[in-house]
């Protein structure tokens, strides 16, 4: 998922230089990847968990926005409201308006390391393991 993300951005990256005019589109395949991957591991406020607990510290504040400023707002409505999403490497910052703001290839980048420490914690964490496994489980039982 991570790696066909990556392709998307590499292509943008290659036609255009920057995501500018692509963001959208990268924004939601990382949203929708944040929110499949974050419920293996987490139920009910999966991505605010997710990213609380396996997120880079610079974005484990901004958990609770993740899914709603975010998710729910490109997925459901394809804009954005009470954020912001650049097309560079610029760090998650909370305006003093109260907008929160990222940088595509900085959420990606975040995205990997918490993809990453949750696999990592994977190995040895009983019941992340447990949940996996019950996700999984589940997810394989809709399979024809």
């Amino acid at each position: 998922m991570l790696e066909e993300i990556n392709n998307v951005i590499e292509d943008a990256e290659k036609v255009n230089g920057d995501l500018q005019h692509r963001g959208h589109v990268v924004a939601i395949a990382l949203m929708c990847a944040l929110d499949a991957l974050s419920s293996y591991g987490y139920r009910g406020r999966h991505i605010a968990n997710f990213v609380q607990n396996h997120f880079p510290s610079d974005y484990q504040p901004y958990a609770g926005d993740i899914y709603r400023l975010y998710r729910n707002s490109l997925v459901h409505s394809w804009n954005l409201f009470e954020a912001a999403v650049l097309p560079g490497n610029e760090p998650v910052t909370k305006a003093k308006t109260g907008a929160l703001s990222f940088g595509l290839l900085n959420f990606f980048q975040a995205l990997k390391a918490g993809v990453d420490h949750f696999l990592k914690c994977l190995e040895t964490d009983a019941n992340l393991q447990t949940k996996a496994l019950n996700r999984y489980r589940k997810l394989r039982k809709t399979a024809k």
